[in-house]
């Protein structure tokens, strides 16, 4: 979906970029991907800083923090993105945290960075920019601090699966695992989702696609509830209860669900089994929620 009027940004970025500050761009596009942070590490020292600022190169002198996975992101989130940017020389992605909020009250809620690629003298530069504080929390509505640009960028020769790392850090965009590319994740064929599945370390991959594609349809029809009961409604105290009751009921369904899978998965003992059986059944659930919500908002 396009989004804003294309804006060459290079001499910007190349700017910004060099000051250590965070790259301005204008962006197309609206795409969705699985964003898994592997993890992502940034210096403390604040001697360490220039002009207030990161170091862009990383330093044996400096001490770094490190946060892992599901402390950032691991979801399937919205990107703003340049059109064409998988064969332009030079882009800035912008990755959006599902929880990221415009509500002053409450923003940003979530994380949210800034990868950018430019080409300088023949040269390739990769940077990453984030919305955290020192102490690693997305406390910023923008782009705080650049964590550096002397990251390499890889992608999956055969898939759209992009990572982009460097010391402690490792981005993965996977632009397969999306509701843009499945827009009803409850009606995929499960046997032949990932058909070359061998072991249970294959499958249980493959489930953690299916259920964050899952999560993020919850989250869409959620939305659509929560949007419908405020249309319906003729008073604010009536939104008010019935808001809070549909929240207060997902929040209990998510409690038994994860309840439900943590059982089956004992069930299966110490065997590597356990997390696929528990992971399966929470799959199950999550189609049957989506099936329910289904019902009350696609009326």
């Amino acid at each position: 979906m396009k989004r804003y009027s294309r804006v060459r940004c290079f001499f910007v970025n190349a700017l910004f970029l060099s000051l250590g500050a965070v790259p301005i761009c204008a962006f197309d596009i609206e795409e969705q991907a699985y964003v898994h942070v592997q993890r992502v590490s940034w210096c403390v020292k604040p001697e360490h800083r220039e002009n207030g600022l990161l170091p862009i190169h990383r330093s044996p002198d400096c001490e770094y923090e490190t946060l892992f996975g599901s402390k950032t992101i691991s979801d399937v989130c919205d990107i703003s993105t340049p059109e064409g940017w998988r064969t332009a020389d030079e882009w800035t992605l912008l990755v959006k945290g599902p929880n990221m909020s415009d509500d002053p009250e409450i923003a940003p809620n979530d994380f949210f960075f800034y990868l950018s690629k430019k080409t300088l003298n023949d040269l390739t530069y990769y940077s990453i920019s984030w919305n955290a504080n020192d102490a690693g929390e997305p406390a910023y509505t923008h782009a705080q601090w650049i964590l550096g640009e002397d990251y390499i960028n890889t992608k999956d020769p055969g898939r759209d699966i992009h990572t982009i790392e460097g010391g402690d850090t490792e981005i993965v965009l996977n632009f397969e695992v999306s509701l843009q590319k499945y827009p009803q994740p409850e009606h995929i064929d499960l046997s032949t989702y990932n058909p070359e599945d061998k072991t249970n370390w294959d499958m249980l991959f493959t489930l953690n696609e299916l259920i964050v594609m899952h999560l993020a349809r919850i989250r869409q029809l959620m939305k659509l509830k929560i949007d419908r009961i405020k249309s319906d409604s003729l008073f604010d105290d009536w939104t008010v209860q019935n808001v809070e009751a549909a929240l207060k009921t997902q929040e209990a369904w998510e409690a038994y669900a994860s309840a439900r899978s943590a059982e089956t998965s004992a069930a299966y003992g110490n065997g590597s089994g356990a997390p696929v059986g528990g992971g399966s059944k929470y799959l199950q659930l999550l189609r049957e929620r989506i099936d329910e919500l289904r019902s009350h908002v696609l009326k």
